[in-house]
């Protein structure tokens, strides 16, 4: 049986499916303003390894991994560089992709991105798709889901948030 760690309760519980036969994970990804370094490297390897092993028990795992493609420091350097943000979030998230694929990272099944065409009808279709039970999944026509949204929205997944908490991952695999 998996127990998992609930940063919410600071407890473990055993994995619950609500789904049979399937799992959903978002994880918090990148936010793109540099190079990626050992810490990125480390929670990709963690959270790796844990899609890995559910799909190893027959699971088929949904991974949901955001990008955050604006923020303070991105805005920053782009100034500095006399760049677009788009540009600068364009190239290190590039060099991201990168890294996890010289370590041999599997991709996410979903990428969302912070920047949206139009965030009121992202955050308007990820409630519609939660209380669909549509696993936070826009309708076709809709922009892409807003990551937050989805998170809170999604009944159909797993919620799986303890990136850095190395505690955690070791209550996982049983040390403790």
């Amino acid at each position: 049986m998996l127990r998992l760690f609930d940063t919410a309760t600071g407890t473990v519980h055993p994995l619950d499916l609500r789904e049979p036969g399937r799992v959903g994970m978002y994880v918090c990804g990148p936010t793109v303003y540099d190079l990626p370094h050992l810490g990125h490297g480390r929670y990709a390897l963690v959270f790796d390894v844990l899609r890995r092993y559910l799909a190893f028990g027959g699971l088929e795992v949904r991974y949901v991994s955001n990008v955050t493609d604006v923020e303070d420091k991105l805005i920053a350097r782009a100034a500095a560089e006399g760049r677009t943000e788009a540009e600068v979030a364009a190239e290190f998230e590039a060099r991201w992709w990168e890294a996890m694929d010289a370590l041999e990272v599997l991709r996410p099944t979903e990428v969302p991105h912070a920047t949206v065409a139009d965030p009121v009808a992202a955050v308007s279709a990820a409630g519609a798709a939660g209380a669909a039970g549509a696993a936070g999944a826009a309708p076709d026509d809709a922009a892409p889901v807003a990551p937050v949204a989805a998170a809170a929205e999604d009944r159909d997944a797993v919620v799986v948030e303890f990136i850095g908490n190395y505690t955690a991952f070791h209550d996982l695999l049983g040390h403790r």
